[in-house]
């Protein structure tokens, strides 16, 4: 659909009534939601999606702490935990809402749902990549640079 005038008259339906507000706007597309997992996407996707990243994550973290016997990780029914002397990061699978919880020491709790879109998880409310804030807070974390390939 084609957008001729600068003006658009906006429908705002509110319950019953319908309120009519003028004002500028640019093309419909950049007022489309970010794209989100959709609540209907199947569990069983979701859940292979969800399980290879955290396994994934958890063989890269081992592999990077693997003589250090003072790290942990450790990944048992849709939650990877990784416990360093000073602080435990935990990522966790919410089946119900299609998200992945991740808990850090450094950066506190957050949640990621999938963008179907780009095949990766991103953050509920600023859109970062959970890949990215992980391996940004484990290397401030441990002094570490750690590299996540995902």
């Amino acid at each position: 659909m084609l957008l001729k005038a600068a003006r658009l008259w906006h429908c705002v339906v509110l319950g019953a009534s319908v309120q009519r507000s003028s004002r500028r706007v640019g093309p419909i597309a950049e007022y489309s939601p970010r794209p989100r997992c959709p609540e209907d996407w199947p569990i069983a996707q979701f859940s292979r999606e969800a399980e290879e990243l955290l396994q994934q994550l958890g063989d890269q973290v081992y592999d990077t702490f693997q003589g250090r016997t003072d790290v942990d990780v450790e990944f048992s029914q849709g939650v990877l935990t990784l416990r360093f002397p000073n602080g435990t990061f935990v990522l966790n699978t919410q089946t119900p809402n299609r998200q992945i919880w991740l808990s850090s020491p450094l950066s506190g709790p957050a949640r990621y749902y999938y963008d179907l879109d780009t095949g990766k998880w991103r953050n509920s409310r600023d859109d970062h990549m959970l890949v990215d804030r992980l391996q940004k807070d484990l290397a401030v974390f441990t002094g570490c640079n750690i590299q996540l390939n995902l």
